[in-house]
Order: structure tokens, then sequence, then C-alpha cells
């Protein structure tokens, strides 16, 4: 693996370790508000925009390394259908990436539309 190819590995397993703790930090707030007897619902917090612009530089780069792993498997490079598979894979952490992104933009987007008075 060369340099590059780990730096990206290691950029994706921080941003999944940080992503797995918010969730939990929510999880358990939200548990707490139910043994409270109140409910809190988990539509109701915008995500920041930190958060989508790291979705965003995530999936970026995961498009990025599938784009160039199916180039170097079409150039006709020895692993070719090794690197054709690996490119598959990284298309579809792309698409689950992109998703995700999607909806944190839309969630953003309507809570502004409703602070700002449907304006």
């Amino acid at each position: 693996m060369d340099t590059g190819s780990a730096i990206l590995v290691l950029l994706i397993v921080a941003w999944g370790a940080l992503e797995y703790h918010r969730r939990e930090q929510h999880h358990e707030a939200l548990l707490s508000s139910l043994e409270q007897g109140r409910w809190v619902s988990p539509q109701t917090s915008t995500p920041p925009a930190s958060k989508i612009v790291g979705e965003a530089l995530v999936a970026t780069l995961l498009a990025a390394t599938s784009v160039l792993m199916f180039h170097a498997a079409i150039r006709g490079a020895s692993s070719g259908l090794l690197l054709a598979g690996m490119g598959a894979l990284f298309a579809a952490m792309t698409v689950i990436v992109a998703m995700m992104l999607l909806r944190d933009a839309r969630r953003r987007a309507r809570s502004s539309r409703i602070s700002h008075g449907g304006q």
C-alpha cells in the first residue's frame, strides 16, 4: 500500500470513528430523555455544516479512489480484476456516503427555511 492509500484509509477510519462516537452520544441522550418520560424527536437536530463538509470530502475521496482503481484496471494493470473489484467496493461506499450527505443537506436546508420563516 502506498502512502496516499494509507492516508486515505486512515482519514476514512477517523471519520467513521468520530461519526460513530457522535451517534452513540445522540443515542444515549435519547435514551436518557425516554427514561425521564419525555420524547426528544431525533429529527429536530440540524446537522452542523462541518458534518456536511466532512461527508462531502469523504464522498469525493471515495469517488476519486474508485475512479483511479477502475482506470488502472482498464489500463491493463497486472491485477486488473482485483482493482476492478476494489473500485466497485469504493463506488458502493461512495453511494452510501453520498446518500448520507443528501439526507443531511436536505435536513439542514429544511431547518434553515423553518428558522427563517419559510422565506
